[in-house]
């Protein structure tokens, strides 16, 4: 704080990728606890916020809807190994925005996933590790 800083590499940008569910704009949430998932030495597993690409509409422009989904950071490189194909939380009630900003784990591979949802509540979601694996790459 206080000292000069500079911008780093960018790890994802969402038009170098054919993933529709992030085509728009990417964010990321929380790196999850290895406690909770290991994915390997120097990784983590984390939470990525995605937006659908806008699209025209004559001459108003749709925004893309906001969708919650994961990815697996290699810390001790820098570097984004692996975005998931789809999203794993798109919330029903959702009118564009489901924005995930918090988890906390609550047991082994059980923990909470809190997300705000189109700015005006949040909702918790309960996670389970064991089902989250079956999302991920081998």
């Amino acid at each position: 704080m206080g000292m000069p800083w500079k911008f780093g590499d960018t790890l994802f940008n969402p038009e170098e990728h054919s993933i529709p569910w992030i085509a728009g704009h990417a964010s990321p949430g929380p790196l999850l606890p290895d406690t909770f998932m290991d994915v390997g030495e120097g990784r983590r597993l984390g939470i990525l916020n995605g937006r659908e690409a806008n699209h025209k509409e004559g001459d108003k422009i749709k925004y893309g809807m906001f969708s919650v989904g994961l990815f697996i950071y290699d810390f001790e490189n820098g570097k984004i190994d692996w975005v998931s194909p789809e999203p794993f939380i798109q919330d029903s009630q959702a009118k564009t925005i489901t924005f995930a900003s918090q988890f906390v784990e609550k047991g082994k591979g059980s923990g909470v996933l809190y997300a705000h949802v189109d700015d005006s509540f949040v909702r918790a979601y309960t996670i389970n590790a064991d089902l989250i694996k079956s999302l991920l790459p081998d």
